[in-house]
């Protein structure tokens, strides 16, 4: 039996699946029917993937420009132009170029539902490579040999920025006030998502409104859903999957005039750093000793630098 690791990833891999094609036909995961996912080869595909993952140790994907290949793709539905909407949803926030021409499908949804599970976009600097492996399948293209490269290698950037899987749910409203839409942005908020935005819109009839969006991990997804449907005036919740690329972080401490003041530096891609006073610090330890937010802020950054 596969490890509960596998099991875990492999099965993330099919719910984004189920999901995308869930918001293509404009019904829930429960009753989405997919012609792909249920057969032999999709699943040996997923779980030999994860599996073999697993297995060699490999703690980070990265993945070059995605080819999508051209011209029509036969489906369950019928025939649909390459990518399938399936796939579009899938490589939201990879690099892809199509064709080349007369080629066909090259991605599949598939193979976009194991990317978007596990790798993140780009390629690394600089990578020490130990072992390079091909595979291909049974299309065999005049003039070019249809194969996938993957190369096992040590990463030495200590600042990789991370890369997850979220879901961006959000709804518009028209007949709430400032003061209710901030409250439900903290409700929204406590209900587990990660972010929060209020953006100005124009809806029907030209009246003003506020799109709500809220990005959140997959499993955040019933929580927030309910708490957008509760404190908003909305009817309903639109989902995309999307992903998110974090720099690593961590968070360290200094005291000014006897307060304690949390400092987050970040770790950009060249490896230099950016620091940050946290302000709702910055502002309790200003109104504590009478200074002001700008002088707190210069010293916390100063003390941090120095240390």
């Amino acid at each position: 039996a596969a490890p509960a690791a596998v099991k875990e990833r492999a099965s993330h891999a099919f719910e984004l699946l189920t999901r995308a094609e869930a918001a293509i036909h404009g019904t829930t995961v429960e009753k989405v029917h997919l012609h792909e996912v249920g057969a032999v080869d999709a699943i040996l595909d997923v779980v030999g993937t994860v599996w073999g993952l697993d297995l060699l140790g490999v703690e980070h994907v990265c993945c070059g420009t995605i080819v999508l290949g051209d011209g029509y793709v036969d489906a369950a539905h019928g025939r649909m132009a390459v990518p399938a909407p399936a796939v579009a949803r899938l490589i939201e926030g990879f690099d892809v170029a199509p064709g080349p021409p007369q080629s066909g499908e090259l991605t599949t949804p598939t193979g976009a539902a194991l990317l978007q599970a596990l790798a993140r976009p780009g390629l690394p600097r600089s990578y020490r490579p130990h072992q390079s492996g091909y595979g291909a399948g049974t299309k065999d293209p005049a003039g070019r040999a249809n194969v996938l490269r993957v190369t096992l290698a040590d990463v030495e950037d200590e600042a990789q920025m991370s890369r997850e899987p979220v879901v961006l749910i959000a709804c518009d409203v028209d007949d709430m006030s400032g003061e209710y839409l901030a409250a439900a942005a903290t409700a929204v908020k406590a209900a587990g998502a990660l972010d929060v935005t209020l953006i100005p819109v124009v809806m029907k009839k030209g009246r003003p409104g506020t799109r709500i969006e809220a990005l959140c991990r997959e499993a955040s997804v019933p929580t927030v859903e309910r708490a957008l449907l509760a404190h908003t005036s909305t009817l309903g919740v639109r989902h995309t999957i999307a992903g998110r690329t974090t720099l690593p972080r961590r968070t360290v401490s200094v005291t000014v005039g006897g307060h304690e003041v949390a400092i987050k530096i970040a770790t950009l891609p060249d490896g230099s750093t950016r620091i940050k006073p946290e302000f709702d610090d910055v502002a309790r330890v200003a109104a504590a000793t009478g200074r002001s937010a700008e002088a707190i802020h210069d010293e916390a950054l100063r003390m941090a630098r120095d240390s």
